[in-house]
């Protein structure tokens, strides 16, 4: 497994992608953020690597090696996920970035580091999972009002694809609870579908939760003296939040299935 890059690579401010090796021929994904053209040589070493042991269950861990070159005890277990993150591409543009060359390096450098905490697809979502999502209502009585959603025959397959993506990515599970909500499709300006729900029969027996914004003054105190300011934005977040198993009763929705 490939684990670092020498001074001389890493002085040309180009990054050699982590990468779990096969014996034979290695590929390599070398990245230049910057935009001036830099060479690499015949026989130059670009990268470190280190050998790879596996458990009885096939899991990849990281040996250490002694002076001989010969593995000693597994130190890192490499999960599926890490495995399967670090053979994604960063698909990153810094070109717009108001930054130094060497600073893209560093940059880039750091979404590499902590890839696994970058979406890499609509489907590929985290779980916040400090707290559960309780939804309080006036009552435990589901609903009266329902009728059975009508889904036109062309986006049917389509509706399809994008249920049996959430099932697998874990967001939704299959349920028979009583509270049913309608689906509603939104066509997005390039042709595809965007899947609503209508909770509006949830949201009329729901007790509100209140969270005042914090007072801007007491923002800026805790910035003041910074550099570098840095905004998140969660990828599909309400996808990425818990639900107690009460809640979840409360928001199930019905398909054409």
């Amino acid at each position: 497994m490939l684990t670092a890059q020498p001074a001389a690579v890493y002085r040309k401010q180009l990054f050699i992608a982590p990468a779990v090796l096969h014996p034979g021929r290695a590929f390599l994904l070398v990245t230049n953020p910057s935009s001036r053209p830099e060479a690499l040589y015949e026989h130059q070493q670009v990268a470190a690597a280190v050998p790879l042991a596996t458990d009885d269950s096939g899991a990849l861990f990281e040996a250490e090696t002694d002076n001989h070159g010969h593995d000693k005890s597994p130190l890192i277990a490499v999960t599926d996920r890490d495995t399967t993150v670090s053979h994604q591409p960063l698909n990153i543009d810094l070109s717009q970035c108001e930054v130094s060359d060497a600073e893209k390096a560093q940059l880039y450098q750091l979404f590499s580091e902590f890839r696994d905490r970058i979406s890499h697809s609509s489907y590929d979502l985290g779980s916040y999972t400090h707290t559960l999502v309780n939804i309080k209502t006036t009552t435990e009585s589901p609903p009266t009002r329902f009728r059975p959603p009508r889904i036109p025959v062309r986006f049917q397959k389509e509706l399809d694809e994008h249920i049996n993506k959430l099932l697998k990515a874990g967001r939704i599970v299959e349920s028979d609870t009583p509270w049913i909500h309608n689906t509603v499709l939104v066509k997005k300006r390039d042709g595809s579908l965007r899947v609503c729900l209508d909770f509006r029969p949830l949201n009329e027996v729901t007790i509100p939760d209140h969270y005042p914004l914090p007072r801007v003054e007491d923002l800026l105190v805790k910035v003041a003296g910074n550099k570098y300011y840095t905004t998140l934005d969660l990828a599909s977040g309400y996808m990425q939040l818990l639900m107690s198993p009460q809640s979840q009763e409360k928001c199930g929705w019905a398909t054409h299935r």
